[in-house]
């Protein structure tokens, strides 16, 4: 008698719900009849079934002809669209195919993998008339900005050198400086897309955060010419430079969790409740006021920006680990500056030090909490006054900084 594998059993279970997943979509947006959740949920067991065909008479033909099956019906399908509705459905077509690739992607136990990469799919087709949306505000200059972006990314990545150079004892690794680079940026993305997408009454508060995300000391300079003749810049100036700050603490707990996970776990507590208080406190303090103008914020892609990027990120970690190798004493002092120059890039080079061994475990927290610390009470103050703010605003500033200071170092000392 014939028993039921466990194993088979879960690979039909799991391509079934990835395909009924895409189907789901097709039918709520496009209102499919034809080729739905039932639909798709069988392509995707064709692909589970197909493979597992080919395993059991030892052929490589089966799950490759099945591939070729569906492209026929999609083919038909498509050609069907333009024909008799006139329209091109090019996306479900194409989503059939993924479907049955996705099916035999589990039939091979990748099951993480398909269950990634359908969510993924999903989640584009789902959000199609936002992306649409986001794309049609975007100027031409910003698009390019982005391709070339890309385009060096792309470049980069093949010639770049895998394992750190070591000139003078001082390690430098390159690759390290180009993920930060691609980290960042896709943070910067984040917000850049929140920016043009969210429209809420509460713009100041949601830009200067989504900007902080960006770049905390760009968004000083950017919020400090938006409110530059208004009679209550002072108190939305003081008021935004927490909710900045906030997101600066965020990004940098972002970049600890990618780089130095053992850090991220000991920071994840005292930097969520730091970040949490100086949003709470900006935020009150900017609700009362009204006639606010909305905060725009810059595209961050570009080569130019990329460029600089890596040039901030390869100084200071260059400068760090030579202090490391040559003059361990003044370590802190080296994090402080670096930290009021780029708070992301100092926390990029303390985690990838950590990393590498370069440092212990308490030197990574301590540098950590010192370069949120030194950013917030200094760095960025400094953005604020050289881009205008009054000595009253940056008084304000600095007070409403102190209690998301405080709740961090408590927080820390307590955890």
């Amino acid at each position: 008698m014939m028993v039921l594998s466990w194993v088979f059993a879960e690979k039909i279970l799991i391509a079934m719900a990835i395909g009924a997943l895409l189907g789901m979509e097709r039918e709520h947006t496009k209102h499919q009849e034809i080729v739905g959740i039932r639909t798709f949920s069988m392509i995707s067991l064709l692909g589970v079934l197909c493979v597992e065909f080919d395993s059991l008479v030892e052929s490589n033909f089966i799950a490759p002809l099945g591939f070729a099956s569906i492209m026929v019906f999609a083919f038909i399908l498509y050609s069907t669209n333009i024909q008799m509705l006139k329209r091109i459905g090019l996306t479900t077509s194409i989503a059939m195919l993924i479907s049955y690739s996705l099916g035999a992607i589990v039939g091979f136990g990748f099951y993480s993998e398909a269950i990634f990469v359908g969510i993924a799919v999903a989640f584009v087709m789902f959000a199609r008339s936002w992306l649409h949306k986001f794309v049609g505000k975007l100027t031409h200059i910003e698009l390019l900005d982005f391709l070339e972006f890309l385009v060096v990314v792309g470049i980069v990545y093949p010639i770049i050198p895998k394992e750190p150079l070591i000139y003078f004892g001082v390690r430098i690794d390159l690759y390290a400086i180009w993920l930060l680079v691609v980290l960042i940026s896709f943070i910067n993305l984040l917000g850049f897309i929140g920016s043009r997408y969210l429209s809420a009454d509460e713009e100041v508060e949601i830009m200067s955060f989504l900007g902080g995300l960006i770049s905390s000391t760009a968004i000083c300079f950017s919020v400090n010419r938006v409110y530059e003749k208004y009679k209550e810049r002072e108190d939305i100036l003081a008021g935004a430079y927490p909710i900045i700050n906030g997101a600066m603490f965020t990004r940098n707990l972002v970049i600890l969790a990618v780089f130095a996970p053992v850090v991220f776990k000991e920071l994840l507590v005292p930097f969520i409740i730091g970040a949490l208080v100086l949003l709470l406190t900006g935020y009150t303090k900017i609700k009362r006021i009204k006639n606010k103008a909305k905060v725009s914020i810059e595209s961050p892609f570009g080569v130019q920006k990329a460029v600089w990027l890596a040039l901030k990120l390869f100084i200071i970690m260059t400068l760090l680990q030579t202090i490391v190798t040559y003059l361990p004493n003044v370590f802190y002092l080296g994090i402080f500056f670096g930290a009021v120059t780029s708070s992301a890039a100092t926390m990029a080079s303390i985690a990838t030090m950590f990393a590498a061994g370069e440092i212990t475990s308490e030197q990574a927290l301590l540098s950590s909490l010192l370069t949120v610390g030194a950013n917030l009470m200094v760095g960025n103050l400094v953005a604020y006054r050289i881009a205008g703010a009054t000595k009253r605003t940056i008084k304000k500033a600095f007070m409403y900084s102190i209690p998301g200071l405080l709740a961090l170092v408590i927080t820390y000392l307590v955890f």
